[in-house]
């Protein structure tokens, strides 16, 4: 997947496509995800977890709380969640991020 905009490549990670869809709007084509989670480094210490697409009610929402885990495994514990990709966001995906 290429970075977007403002943004530099990283390991990029697809935690649920639950519905994967081709659309077509005035002839191109493209794919409805429901969320990625990108994780990057700053320097020294600090994890990104730069999110893009939905957090909503089902399995969006619990993957988030994974990936954090992950990064706490690694001992992280400076970690900023950029959510300038997130498309939608309800009230699980708000609950969700509260806790975390």
């Amino acid at each position: 997947m290429p970075a977007g905009p403002g943004r530099s490549l990283g390991e990029t990670i697809t935690l649920r496509e639950v519905e994967s869809r081709q659309v077509k709007e005035g002839g191109t084509e493209g794919t409805s995800m429901i969320l990625t989670i990108e994780k990057k480094q700053l320097p020294p210490d600090i994890s990104v977890l730069e999110m893009c697409g939905r957090i909503v009610l089902g399995n969006t929402s619990r993957d988030v709380e994974l990936k954090l885990g992950e990064v706490l495994a690694d001992q992280a514990r400076k970690i900023i969640f950029d959510l300038s990709g997130v498309t939608i966001l309800d009230s699980t995906g708000i609950g969700i991020l509260v806790v975390c």
